[in-house]
């Protein structure tokens, strides 16, 4: 496969930041060294990254979501991607390649959310301008939603095959984005935007989100979802059940001598580390609740969680939460965390999201033989292959109880093949899918 190509293209993915899609990247890029990527990265974020790429990232180009008017300085061009739609959808399926669907927004909305100009001219030229000298041998999308959007227009554009990974499902994450009580501020709307009445235009981001998505799978060559658990939805939203094939993501796995997660005696410390990033759709403020349980029960519980600081608003009030439960040294927040060996003096992992694909977080538990205990959500079930581990529903009172199971009863844990979830496999997997376009 030296020499091959590849068109990658992500939304939300942050280089400086480690754990979900941030991951995946990183393990694509790593597993192919002899595979070239040229990268757009669709952001809501009005700050460039400065990571330096392996080598074989050959571009790497940043696209705005939002028209930010003042806070655009820092980018080259005045036009973002528009994400909040229109109300009547009957140009949506059929006509979301056409100038006349651009258009048709410039003319609804371009006078309240800046459009400079249309989203297609815009993506044509930066196409031509950053992609026309670039042999793409295939374009690979992170997710069905605005990445995938952008990856049917470039496979229309250049003639190339399209590849769309599925983490989380983008349109069950919306919804429960559009659900959230810091929706807007989560996904970092401009200050212009967030003045608006977000109720009518709720419906209306439901609806675009499901027609693009419905869109981007009628047009995929490939769709590769983490889990089988995504594949109905996926196919009741029009994607063709021959082009489905489940994909497992994968980590190096630890050296065996390294690996000594083990179960603390009753006199230590039991530490439960939680890998998740701070947003609502990762449900701190139950895991919050669980710790209060516990750290009433008993003095020895304390919860560190690492990853990044995506909504401020739901961080203060997570904080807010831990003092009125006077947690303050059982529950502390580590921000971004780099080194693997972190979870090494750890005793459990404790997820209590609302949404999930198939988490790092747990594939690094289970190459680490830690106990994980975890709500029922996406491919958990399967991963942890453990009833007593996995709580149907966002009690705190159950997961607490799980919690104590592992402990009190001092049970090891063990899990099925972990080795599904290798770096090894997961290559593999993606280079037959690669070779099958050469």
């Amino acid at each position: 496969m030296r020499g091959f190509s590849v068109g990658l293209i992500t939304e939300g993915y942050n280089p400086d930041n480690v754990g979900g899609i941030n991951t995946w990247v990183q393990q694509l890029i790593m597993a192919f060294p002899y595979v070239d990527f040229t990268m757009i990265n669709i952001t809501s974020k009005n700050k460039l990254s400065h990571t330096q790429f392996p080598s074989n990232v050959k571009k790497y180009l940043e696209i705005p979501l939002w028209s930010h008017k003042d806070e655009m300085t820092v980018y080259d061009r005045d036009d973002g991607l528009y994400e909040i739609s229109i109300n009547d959808s009957n140009c949506y399926n059929k006509e979301l390649l056409s100038i006349k669907f651009y258009k048709h927004l410039e003319n609804k909305y371009g006078s309240i959310y800046d459009i400079r100009k249309s989203f297609l001219d815009a993506l044509k030229t930066i196409i031509i301008t950053e992609f026309g000298e670039e042999n793409i041998d295939v374009i690979h999308t992170s997710n069905a939603g605005l990445a995938g959007f952008v990856g049917v227009h470039l496979k229309q554009l250049l003639k190339k095959p399209l590849i769309v990974s599925e983490h989380g499902l983008h349109i069950r994450e919306w919804k429960l984005r559009l659900s959230s009580k810091f929706f807007p501020s989560e996904i970092e709307f401009p200050e212009h935007i967030k003045q608006l009445n977000f109720r009518r235009t709720y419906k209306d981001a439901l609806n675009i989100n499901r027609d693009i998505v419905s869109f981007v799978y009628r047009n995929a060559d490939n769709i590769l979802p983490v889990t089988s658990t995504h594949i109905p939805t996926e196919i009741s939203l029009g994607a063709d059940p021959m082009k489905i094939q489940v994909i497992n993501n994968g980590l190096t796995i630890p050296n065996e001598e390294n690996n000594s997660c083990e179960n603390n005696t009753e006199n230590d410390c039991i530490k439960i580390a939680t890998l998740a990033r701070v947003n609502p759709i990762k449900n701190l403020e139950l895991l919050i609740d669980v710790a209060r349980i516990l750290v009433e029960e008993s003095n020895k519980y304390e919860f560190h969680i690492a990853g990044p600081i995506e909504d401020y608003d739901y961080f203060k009030e997570l904080i807010s939460r831990i003092e009125q439960y006077n947690l303050e040294n059982k529950v502390i927040f580590h921000g971004i965390i780099y080194d693997r060996n972190w979870l090494q003096d750890k005793d459990l992992m404790l997820l209590t999201s609302l949404s999930e694909g198939q988490p790092y977080a747990v594939i690094e538990a289970l190459l680490q033989d830690l106990p994980v205990v975890s709500t029922s959500v996406g491919d958990i079930p399967n991963m942890v292959n453990n009833r007593e581990c996995v709580v149907e529903g966002f009690s705190a009172d159950k997961l607490a109880s799980r919690v104590k199971h592992v402990f009190v009863a001092r049970k090891k844990i063990r899990y099925g093949d972990k080795y599904k979830f290798s770096m090894d496999r997961f290559r593999k997997n993606m280079e037959n899918i690669y070779k099958s376009w050469l």
